[in-house]
């Protein structure tokens, strides 16, 4: 019989190659088929001009061969061969491993049958990359932040043209930090973060407080958020983080600390007031506080002193002046001031009082006094003019 021309592997799978071939010039009964592992002898009517190999085993190497068989069944042609790989299995268990913000850590199993190496494929944004390797796992870098990717490895046999199936798992980059976290506004109940975004893309930001017995979080798409309903003068932590699009996926936290302002004093009074001195009482204010800041103020520079009592006697004040005096709460960050609360008073002055009472008195004496010696004067002068008279009158009889 003649060659058998045109033949072929118009398909094949993991585990079967479907051949195809032209019938040879002249007549023939049959064809046979070899291949690695098995043949078959099928009739040749010239209709029968194909057979699907099947039973192969994934990314393997198997040489076919037909020939044409003369009606007495033994005459053969010269048989035609092809050589194709079966398709690779697809890879399994692809998982990611761990990944950072540009970069994701690709693990898989390998697949049944032989492989030679693999393709890894990703997409995502705007970039389009492929890179092959012979090991279980990739580490694809220079990805960007908090974006999606889609990630596809399919196994290729060693012809390295013959790829299996895809298979794929997608995943977001890690967000990157936030930048210049900030507290730009703090209330006794309150404090107010801003920040700035983070490199790459990002969806939402966690925002996670504790302080006191106090440990909350909430989310925001904004870069700022108000932080209500806390203690006055408590110390607060703060971390912010980004999400990704998927709600999940975080980048790593900044964190912040700051204290509350600390409450007003309360009931701030004078316990006590003399010539150089004021006696100061207050209650101490809701919430916490490490110490108070005492500051008094006349037409003089203020002067100010701390105490961590709830009363403050101050001394070496100038009589009879009058004092503006304040008290402040101070957290325990030694910055942190509460709001003043001030009250005005005049210290004493006893000198000038005792010469108030003395005084009249005094000038009431001197009068007396005077008067008593123009009473003494003029009984004096009388009394001379009377010895003055009865000296002439003497005189004139004698």
């Amino acid at each position: 019989p003649g060659v058998i021309s045109s033949f072929s592997a118009s398909s094949k799978t993991t585990s079967s190659v479907y051949l195809t071939w032209s019938a040879p010039s002249g007549s023939s009964s049959l064809s046979i088929i070899n291949w690695t592992g098995g043949s078959v002898n099928i009739s040749n009517n010239f209709s029968k001009l194909s057979y699907n190999v099947t039973g192969l085993t994934a990314g393997v190497n198997y040489t076919f061969s037909v020939t044409a068989v003369a009606a007495d069944n033994q005459t053969t042609g010269a048989p035609t061969k092809i050589s194709t790989f079966t398709n690779p299995g697809i890879v399994t268990n692809l998982t990611v491993y761990s990944k950072t913000t540009s970069s994701v850590y690709l693990t898989w199993n390998a697949p049944p049958g032989n492989s030679s190496l693999f393709i890894v494929n990703w997409t995502g944004g705007s970039v389009n990359t492929s890179s092959k390797t012979s090991n279980l796992s990739y580490n694809i870098t220079g990805l960007t932040a908090g974006v999606n990717y889609t990630f596809i490895v399919k196994a290729v046999a060693a012809d390295y043209q013959t790829t299996g199936a895809t298979t794929q798992i997608t995943a977001f980059t890690n967000p990157d930090v936030v930048t210049t976290l900030n507290v730009s506004n703090k209330t006794i109940s309150s404090l107010y973060l801003t920040w700035n975004p983070p490199l790459g893309n990002s969806s939402l930001f966690i925002v996670n407080w504790t302080g006191g017995s106090v440990s909350n979080s909430s989310n925001t798409s904004e870069l700022n958020y108000n932080v209500t309903g806390l203690t006055a003068g408590v110390k607060y932590t703060f971390s912010v983080i980004a999400i990704a699009a998927d709600n999940k996926t975080t980048g790593a936290s900044t964190h912040i600390s700051a204290f509350t302002k600390p409450d007003v004093v309360r009931n701030l009074s004078f316990s006590g007031v003399t010539d150089t001195s004021v006696m100061l009482d207050w209650a101490a204010p809701l919430g916490e506080t490490s110490f108070f800041r005492v500051q008094w103020i006349s037409s003089s520079m203020p002067s100010t002193s701390l105490t961590s009592a709830t009363s403050f006697n101050i001394a070496n004040l100038q009589p009879g002046t009058n004092y503006t005096f304040t008290v402040s709460a101070v957290a325990a960050d030694n910055t942190t001031e509460g709001s003043r609360v001030g009250l005005s008073t005049c210290t004493a002055n006893t000198v000038a009082n005792i010469l108030g009472v003395v005084l009249p008195i005094i000038y009431s004496l001197i009068i007396i006094i005077i008067i008593i010696i123009i009473i003494i004067i003029i009984r004096h002068l009388r009394r001379r003019r009377l010895y003055q008279n009865s000296d002439q009158d003497i005189a004139v009889t004698e």
